[in-house]
C-alpha cells in the first residue's frame, strides 16, 4: 500500500528536475556559437582520449568546453548538450569483450566521435 504523500512528493521532484533541465539546455538562453567555434569545440572533444566511464567523459568534455570558450560550467554543460542534441557529436562505446574467468574483467571505454552529419 503506497503512502499518499510519497507519490505527490515524487511528482514535485520530477517536475523540478524537468524545469531545471529545460533551463540548463535552453539554446535560446545560451550564447550562440559561430560555426567556426562549434567546429573548434567539436574537434577538441574528439581529441579527448578514451575514458573508462561515461561520467568521466562528460566531466572532461565540460572541462574542455570551458577551457576553449572561457565560459561557466553551466554554459559548458548546455553547449555540450546542444551539440549532442543537434547530432554534431555522439558517444562511442567499445564493447566490453567476452568474459573469461582466467582474465581480468573487460572494461568498456567511452569517447566522443563526430557524426556523419557533423563537421
Amino acid at each position: 500500500m503506497a503512502l499518499p504523500g510519497i507519490q505527490s512528493s515524487k511528482r514535485r521532484c520530477a517536475a523540478t528536475v524537468c524545469v531545471r533541465l529545460r533551463i540548463a539546455y535552453n539554446p535560446d538562453e545560451m550564447a550562440k556559437l559561430t560555426p567556426d567555434r562549434e567546429k573548434q569545440v567539436c574537434e577538441v572533444l574528439i581529441k579527448l582520449d578514451w575514458m573508462e566511464t561515461e561520467h568521466a567523459l562528460h566531466s572532461e568534455g565540460v572541462r574542455a568546453v570551458r577551457d576553449v570558450l572561457q565560459c561557466s560550467t553551466e554554459d559548458a554543460k548546455a553547449i555540450l548538450g546542444d551539440l549532442r542534441a543537434r547530432k554534431l557529436i555522439a558517444l562511442e562505446v567499445t564493447p566490453g569483450g567476452q568474459l573469461d574467468a582466467g582474465k581480468p574483467m573487460p572494461v568498456a571505454q567511452f569517447r566522443w566521435i563526430r557524426l556523419a552529419t557533423g563537421y
